[in-house]
């Protein structure tokens, strides 16, 4: 999906995540904002992927994330010409739920 933001203000998108297996699993997601240079201006307030989630098999769920772009982006020489940042995530799971670093 693709949404629109105005730098400096708080905007809140929904992820689907599904487990397709038949048990219970539990992960932690990764994030990763491109283009790179972008990273330093995105800040997440809250997010899914500070903590470890845990789905049942087959089950679906809309994980929040809360983030704002700060507007320095766009007085920044090096990234002001930036029109499109992407956000994605990956799970890894996680061997004992709690004991993730």
């Amino acid at each position: 999906h693709t949404i629109r933001i105005h730098p400096g203000e708080r905007t809140q998108i929904f992820y689907k995540a599904t487990n397709y297996t038949a048990r219970r699993t539990t992960g932690r997601a990764i994030f990763n904002v491109t283009p790179a240079i972008a990273g330093q201006y995105f800040s997440k307030i809250e997010c899914f992927c500070f903590t470890e989630q845990t789905l049942k098999g087959g089950e679906s769920v809309d994980m929040p994330v809360i983030f704002f772009v700060d507007p320095k982006l766009r007085e920044d020489p090096a990234t002001k010409h930036i029109d499109e940042i992407t956000l994605s995530y990956t799970f890894y799971p996680v061997e004992s739920p709690g004991t993730a670093s």
